[in-house]
Protein backbone atom coordinates (compact mmCIF):
# COMPACT_ATOMS: atom_id res chain seq x y z
CA UNK A 1 0.00 0.00 0.00
CA UNK A 2 1.33 3.25 -1.05
CA UNK A 3 1.63 5.76 2.06
CA UNK A 4 -0.19 8.89 1.52
CA UNK A 5 2.44 12.19 0.78
CA UNK A 6 1.72 15.22 3.65
CA UNK A 7 2.46 18.92 2.54
CA UNK A 8 3.18 21.01 5.77
CA UNK A 9 2.92 24.33 5.08
CA UNK A 10 4.48 27.07 7.67
CA UNK A 11 2.05 29.89 7.23
CA UNK A 12 0.46 32.82 9.37
CA UNK A 13 -3.23 33.63 9.57
CA UNK A 14 -3.71 36.31 6.98
CA UNK A 15 -4.18 35.09 3.43
CA UNK A 16 -2.61 36.20 0.47
CA UNK A 17 -3.29 35.65 -3.19
CA UNK A 18 -0.50 33.43 -4.78
CA UNK A 19 -0.91 35.87 -7.79
CA UNK A 20 0.39 38.69 -5.57
CA UNK A 21 3.22 40.81 -6.63
CA UNK A 22 5.62 40.89 -3.91
CA UNK A 23 6.78 43.53 -2.09
CA UNK A 24 10.73 42.77 -2.77
CA UNK A 25 12.58 39.68 -4.36
CA UNK A 26 15.86 39.36 -2.75
CA UNK A 27 18.65 37.48 -4.90
CA UNK A 28 19.60 34.82 -2.89
CA UNK A 29 22.95 36.42 -1.93
CA UNK A 30 21.68 40.16 -1.20
CA UNK A 31 23.15 40.25 1.91
CA UNK A 32 26.71 38.94 3.49
CA UNK A 33 26.18 36.85 6.67
CA UNK A 34 27.70 37.64 9.59
CA UNK A 35 28.55 35.02 12.35
CA UNK A 36 27.98 35.34 15.91
CA UNK A 37 30.12 33.65 18.74
CA UNK A 38 31.78 30.11 17.41
CA UNK A 39 29.03 27.49 19.15
CA UNK A 40 25.52 28.62 20.73
CA UNK A 41 23.68 26.79 23.06
CA UNK A 42 20.28 25.46 21.68
CA UNK A 43 16.89 27.09 22.77
CA UNK A 44 14.69 25.96 25.40
CA UNK A 45 12.86 24.30 23.14
CA UNK A 46 15.53 21.92 21.48
CA UNK A 47 18.02 20.17 23.64
CA UNK A 48 21.39 19.53 23.38
CA UNK A 49 22.91 16.62 22.05
CA UNK A 50 26.33 15.38 22.58
CA UNK A 51 28.49 13.84 19.74
CA UNK A 52 30.63 11.30 20.54
CA UNK A 53 30.77 7.60 19.37
CA UNK A 54 29.14 6.61 17.18
CA UNK A 55 30.35 9.14 14.72
CA UNK A 56 28.00 11.68 12.70
CA UNK A 57 27.12 10.78 9.21
CA UNK A 58 25.80 13.55 7.19
CA UNK A 59 22.48 12.59 5.17
CA UNK A 60 22.61 14.27 1.72
CA UNK A 61 20.40 15.20 -0.94
CA UNK A 62 20.05 11.25 -1.82
CA UNK A 63 18.54 10.33 1.28
CA UNK A 64 15.65 13.01 0.98
CA UNK A 65 12.11 11.81 1.84
CA UNK A 66 10.41 14.57 2.62
CA UNK A 67 10.72 18.01 1.11
CA UNK A 68 10.77 21.32 2.54
CA UNK A 69 10.06 24.24 0.30
CA UNK A 70 9.67 27.72 1.49
CA UNK A 71 7.09 29.98 -0.10
CA UNK A 72 7.13 33.88 0.72
CA UNK A 73 4.39 36.61 -1.20
CA UNK A 74 7.95 36.56 -3.63
CA UNK A 75 7.19 33.15 -4.36
CA UNK A 76 4.28 33.88 -5.55
CA UNK A 77 5.69 35.77 -8.63
CA UNK A 78 7.42 32.28 -9.64
CA UNK A 79 4.59 30.17 -9.70
CA UNK A 80 5.64 28.46 -12.47
CA UNK A 81 8.28 26.75 -10.68
CA UNK A 82 7.30 26.54 -7.24
CA UNK A 83 3.58 25.23 -8.74
CA UNK A 84 4.99 22.43 -10.60
CA UNK A 85 7.63 21.50 -7.40
CA UNK A 86 4.72 21.30 -4.80
CA UNK A 87 2.27 19.37 -7.05
CA UNK A 88 5.48 16.57 -7.68
CA UNK A 89 6.14 16.38 -3.85
CA UNK A 90 2.40 15.91 -2.98
CA UNK A 91 2.32 12.98 -5.96
CA UNK A 92 5.47 10.92 -4.24
CA UNK A 93 4.23 7.52 -2.55
CA UNK A 94 6.79 7.23 -0.24
CA UNK A 95 7.65 10.97 1.51
CA UNK A 96 5.41 13.85 2.45
CA UNK A 97 6.44 16.92 1.56
CA UNK A 98 6.98 20.15 3.80
CA UNK A 99 6.16 23.53 2.51
CA UNK A 100 6.93 26.53 4.63
CA UNK A 101 5.23 29.61 3.57
CA UNK A 102 4.00 32.75 6.06
CA UNK A 103 0.74 34.32 5.20
CA UNK A 104 -1.30 31.79 2.54
CA UNK A 105 -4.94 30.61 3.45
CA UNK A 106 -4.67 26.64 3.00
CA UNK A 107 -8.05 26.48 0.30
CA UNK A 108 -5.01 28.86 -1.66
CA UNK A 109 -2.49 26.21 -1.04
CA UNK A 110 -5.20 23.64 -2.34
CA UNK A 111 -6.27 24.96 -5.12
CA UNK A 112 -2.24 26.04 -6.28
CA UNK A 113 -1.88 22.66 -6.39
CA UNK A 114 -4.68 21.08 -7.50
CA UNK A 115 -4.31 23.51 -10.85
CA UNK A 116 -0.68 21.94 -10.71
CA UNK A 117 -1.57 18.43 -10.78
CA UNK A 118 -0.83 17.32 -7.69
CA UNK A 119 -2.68 16.00 -4.66
CA UNK A 120 -4.47 18.68 -2.35
CA UNK A 121 -5.48 16.80 0.45
CA UNK A 122 -1.17 16.27 1.21
CA UNK A 123 -1.44 19.52 2.69
CA UNK A 124 -0.55 20.39 6.91
CA UNK A 125 -0.24 24.04 7.75
CA UNK A 126 2.44 25.32 9.84
CA UNK A 127 2.24 28.71 11.32
CA UNK A 128 5.74 30.41 10.87
CA UNK A 129 7.04 34.07 9.43
CA UNK A 130 9.88 33.89 6.70
CA UNK A 131 11.67 36.66 4.95
CA UNK A 132 12.91 34.72 1.40
CA UNK A 133 12.32 31.42 -0.19
CA UNK A 134 15.83 30.13 0.01
CA UNK A 135 15.35 27.43 2.15
CA UNK A 136 18.60 25.71 0.84
CA UNK A 137 20.84 28.50 2.26
CA UNK A 138 18.54 28.68 5.74
CA UNK A 139 17.23 25.46 6.66
CA UNK A 140 18.87 22.79 8.50
CA UNK A 141 21.67 20.07 7.75
CA UNK A 142 20.52 16.70 8.68
CA UNK A 143 23.05 14.37 10.79
CA UNK A 144 22.92 10.77 11.80
CA UNK A 145 24.28 9.37 14.88
CA UNK A 146 23.24 5.87 15.38
CA UNK A 147 19.62 5.06 14.80
CA UNK A 148 19.10 8.91 15.06
CA UNK A 149 18.76 12.11 13.39
CA UNK A 150 19.87 15.96 14.71
CA UNK A 151 19.78 19.44 12.82
CA UNK A 152 22.99 21.38 11.99
CA UNK A 153 21.79 25.28 12.44
CA UNK A 154 24.47 27.42 10.09
CA UNK A 155 24.04 31.31 11.39
CA UNK A 156 22.45 33.11 8.32
CA UNK A 157 21.79 36.66 7.12
CA UNK A 158 21.33 39.52 10.52
CA UNK A 159 18.90 40.74 8.07
CA UNK A 160 16.86 37.91 7.46
CA UNK A 161 15.72 37.22 10.94
CA UNK A 162 12.85 34.68 10.27
CA UNK A 163 14.73 32.84 8.07
CA UNK A 164 17.44 32.12 10.57
CA UNK A 165 15.23 30.53 12.91
CA UNK A 166 13.46 27.99 10.57
CA UNK A 167 16.42 25.24 11.28
CA UNK A 168 14.65 25.96 15.32
CA UNK A 169 10.99 25.85 14.18
CA UNK A 170 11.80 22.69 12.51
CA UNK A 171 13.15 20.95 15.01
CA UNK A 172 10.25 21.50 17.14
CA UNK A 173 8.33 20.51 14.70
CA UNK A 174 9.82 17.04 14.23
CA UNK A 175 11.51 16.76 17.87
CA UNK A 176 14.72 16.90 16.67
CA UNK A 177 17.98 18.24 18.57
CA UNK A 178 19.80 20.89 17.38
CA UNK A 179 23.55 21.78 16.52
CA UNK A 180 24.78 25.00 15.96
CA UNK A 181 27.95 26.33 14.61
CA UNK A 182 28.94 30.03 14.28
CA UNK A 183 31.09 29.30 10.61
CA UNK A 184 29.53 31.44 8.08
CA UNK A 185 28.73 28.75 5.04
CA UNK A 186 24.91 28.50 4.30
CA UNK A 187 23.20 25.57 2.86
CA UNK A 188 24.67 26.01 -1.23
CA UNK A 189 27.70 26.22 -0.31
CA UNK A 190 28.13 22.57 1.09
CA UNK A 191 27.38 19.37 -0.47
CA UNK A 192 28.28 15.95 1.14
CA UNK A 193 29.22 12.59 -1.01
CA UNK A 194 30.68 9.50 -0.14
CA UNK A 195 32.17 11.01 2.98
CA UNK A 196 33.47 14.00 1.70
CA UNK A 197 32.53 17.69 2.54
CA UNK A 198 32.70 19.39 -0.74
CA UNK A 199 32.82 22.93 -0.46
CA UNK A 200 34.73 25.70 -1.51
CA UNK A 201 36.69 28.69 -1.17
CA UNK A 202 34.33 31.42 -0.69
CA UNK A 203 33.74 29.68 2.53
CA UNK A 204 37.33 30.18 3.49
CA UNK A 205 37.06 34.14 2.17
CA UNK A 206 33.84 34.10 4.69
CA UNK A 207 36.33 32.47 7.72
CA UNK A 208 38.84 34.61 7.65
CA UNK A 209 36.74 37.52 8.07
CA UNK A 210 35.65 36.07 11.29
CA UNK A 211 38.71 34.80 12.78
CA UNK A 212 38.48 31.06 11.09
CA UNK A 213 41.44 29.49 9.78
CA UNK A 214 41.11 27.16 6.95
CA UNK A 215 41.95 24.23 9.07
CA UNK A 216 39.38 25.43 11.47
CA UNK A 217 36.75 25.41 8.61
CA UNK A 218 37.89 21.80 8.05
CA UNK A 219 38.09 20.47 11.61
CA UNK A 220 34.38 22.33 11.87
CA UNK A 221 32.87 20.18 9.12
CA UNK A 222 34.39 16.58 10.08
CA UNK A 223 33.23 17.48 13.58
CA UNK A 224 29.05 18.64 12.58
CA UNK A 225 29.34 16.16 9.57
CA UNK A 226 31.37 12.90 10.43
CA UNK A 227 33.23 14.06 6.95
CA UNK A 228 36.75 11.56 6.06
CA UNK A 229 37.76 15.10 4.07
CA UNK A 230 37.08 18.37 3.06
CA UNK A 231 37.90 19.50 0.09
CA UNK A 232 37.51 23.21 -1.10
CA UNK A 233 37.18 23.83 -4.60
CA UNK A 234 37.23 27.01 -6.53
CA UNK A 235 34.15 29.63 -6.53
CA UNK A 236 33.22 30.17 -10.46
CA UNK A 237 34.73 33.57 -10.43
CA UNK A 238 32.01 36.24 -10.95
CA UNK A 239 29.31 34.54 -9.63
CA UNK A 240 27.59 36.29 -6.42
CA UNK A 241 26.74 34.10 -3.88
CA UNK A 242 29.82 31.58 -4.12
CA UNK A 243 27.93 28.67 -3.68
CA UNK A 244 29.16 25.24 -4.42
CA UNK A 245 25.76 23.85 -5.64
CA UNK A 246 25.70 25.68 -8.94
CA UNK A 247 28.24 23.53 -10.15
CA UNK A 248 28.70 20.33 -8.09
CA UNK A 249 25.68 17.70 -7.15
CA UNK A 250 25.72 14.43 -5.33
CA UNK A 251 24.48 11.58 -7.23
CA UNK A 252 25.36 8.97 -4.89
CA UNK A 253 27.28 5.49 -3.97
CA UNK A 254 30.35 7.94 -4.25
CA UNK A 255 29.38 9.77 -7.46
CA UNK A 256 29.28 13.35 -8.48
CA UNK A 257 28.70 15.46 -11.05
CA UNK A 258 30.55 18.72 -12.00
CA UNK A 259 29.29 20.97 -14.17
CA UNK A 260 32.06 21.88 -17.16
CA UNK A 261 32.07 24.94 -19.36
CA UNK A 262 34.07 25.50 -22.97
CA UNK A 263 37.17 27.54 -22.90
CA UNK A 264 34.74 29.82 -25.55
CA UNK A 265 32.27 29.95 -23.23
CA UNK A 266 34.50 31.23 -20.32
CA UNK A 267 38.11 30.29 -20.16
CA UNK A 268 38.70 30.95 -16.79
CA UNK A 269 35.80 29.10 -14.89
CA UNK A 270 36.40 26.37 -17.42
CA UNK A 271 39.69 26.39 -15.46
CA UNK A 272 38.29 26.55 -12.30
CA UNK A 273 35.89 23.72 -12.94
CA UNK A 274 38.39 21.28 -14.33
CA UNK A 275 40.27 21.65 -11.07
CA UNK A 276 37.52 21.10 -9.21
CA UNK A 277 37.22 17.69 -10.85
CA UNK A 278 40.27 16.56 -10.40
CA UNK A 279 39.89 17.74 -6.79
CA UNK A 280 37.13 15.34 -6.29
CA UNK A 281 38.65 12.69 -8.12
CA UNK A 282 41.55 12.70 -6.17
CA UNK A 283 39.41 12.86 -3.21
CA UNK A 284 38.46 9.38 -4.01
CA UNK A 285 34.89 9.95 -5.78
CA UNK A 286 33.76 9.15 -9.09
CA UNK A 287 33.04 12.53 -11.11
CA UNK A 288 31.12 12.81 -14.37
CA UNK A 289 31.46 16.54 -15.99
CA UNK A 290 28.34 17.78 -17.31
CA UNK A 291 27.53 20.61 -19.71
CA UNK A 292 27.04 24.11 -18.19
CA UNK A 293 24.72 26.79 -19.80
CA UNK A 294 26.11 29.88 -20.91
CA UNK A 295 26.72 32.47 -18.11
CA UNK A 296 26.28 34.95 -20.67
CA UNK A 297 29.49 36.66 -19.92
CA UNK A 298 29.36 36.07 -16.52
CA UNK A 299 25.93 38.26 -15.95
CA UNK A 300 23.54 35.54 -15.41
CA UNK A 301 24.92 31.72 -13.56
CA UNK A 302 22.72 29.19 -15.06
CA UNK A 303 23.02 25.37 -13.93
CA UNK A 304 22.18 22.02 -14.35
CA UNK A 305 23.91 20.36 -11.03
CA UNK A 306 20.87 22.93 -9.08
CA UNK A 307 18.67 20.27 -9.31
CA UNK A 308 16.62 18.43 -6.81
CA UNK A 309 16.16 14.64 -6.11
CA UNK A 310 12.60 13.38 -4.49
CA UNK A 311 12.38 9.52 -3.99
CA UNK A 312 11.00 8.40 -7.83
CA UNK A 313 11.96 11.93 -9.29
CA UNK A 314 14.74 14.15 -10.15
CA UNK A 315 13.94 17.75 -11.03
CA UNK A 316 16.15 19.45 -13.05
CA UNK A 317 16.46 23.32 -14.39
CA UNK A 318 14.79 24.09 -18.01
CA UNK A 319 16.46 27.42 -19.40
CA UNK A 320 13.95 28.62 -22.49
CA UNK A 321 16.46 31.43 -23.42
CA UNK A 322 19.48 28.79 -23.42
CA UNK A 323 18.77 25.23 -24.44
CA UNK A 324 22.18 24.22 -26.19
CA UNK A 325 23.09 21.93 -24.31
CA UNK A 326 20.17 20.63 -22.92
CA UNK A 327 19.52 17.31 -24.48
CA UNK A 328 23.04 15.92 -23.39
CA UNK A 329 23.05 17.28 -19.57
CA UNK A 330 19.64 15.45 -19.56
CA UNK A 331 20.94 12.80 -20.77
CA UNK A 332 24.01 12.11 -18.50
CA UNK A 333 21.88 12.98 -15.32
CA UNK A 334 19.02 10.16 -16.50
CA UNK A 335 22.18 8.34 -16.31
CA UNK A 336 23.62 9.37 -13.23
CA UNK A 337 20.35 8.99 -11.97
CA UNK A 338 18.79 6.28 -13.14
CA UNK A 339 15.56 4.97 -12.07
CA UNK A 340 14.50 8.51 -11.39
CA UNK A 341 12.14 10.02 -13.56
CA UNK A 342 13.28 13.43 -15.07
CA UNK A 343 11.34 16.38 -14.50
CA UNK A 344 12.45 19.56 -15.93
CA UNK A 345 10.81 22.66 -14.36
CA UNK A 346 11.53 26.36 -16.76
CA UNK A 347 13.62 28.12 -14.09
CA UNK A 348 14.75 31.23 -16.25
CA UNK A 349 13.13 34.07 -14.09
CA UNK A 350 14.21 32.38 -10.73
CA UNK A 351 17.91 32.31 -11.61
CA UNK A 352 18.04 36.09 -12.31
CA UNK A 353 17.67 36.00 -8.29
CA UNK A 354 20.82 34.10 -8.33
CA UNK A 355 19.49 30.94 -7.78
CA UNK A 356 17.38 27.73 -9.54
CA UNK A 357 15.72 24.33 -7.96
CA UNK A 358 18.31 23.63 -5.52
CA UNK A 359 18.20 26.81 -3.81
CA UNK A 360 14.37 26.59 -2.87
CA UNK A 361 13.85 23.25 -2.07
CA UNK A 362 15.41 21.31 1.23
CA UNK A 363 15.05 17.55 1.75
CA UNK A 364 14.88 15.99 5.15
CA UNK A 365 15.39 11.92 5.39
CA UNK A 366 12.63 11.39 7.18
Amino acid sequence: MLRRVAVFVLATCAPIPFAEAPAKLLPRGAHAAVGPVRMSEPTSSVESVEVSAPSPRALGDLRGRRLVVAWTPGASDHAAVFGPLLALGTLEARAPLVLLAPDVAPSTVRAHIREHGGDPSNVELMPAPLDTFWIRDFGPQVVAVGGTHYFVDFPYDTERPEDDVVPERLGARFGLATRRTAMDIEGGHLVVEGGVCITNDDVVRRGKLLGWTKVEVAAELEGLFGCRSVVYVPALEGEPTGHVDLYVAATGHGRVVVGRYTREQDATNARRLDRAARQLTEAGLHVTRVPMPSNAERTLFRSYTNLVVLPSATLVPRYLEDRDHEEEAYAILRAELHGKTLQPLVADELIELEGALHCVALTLPF
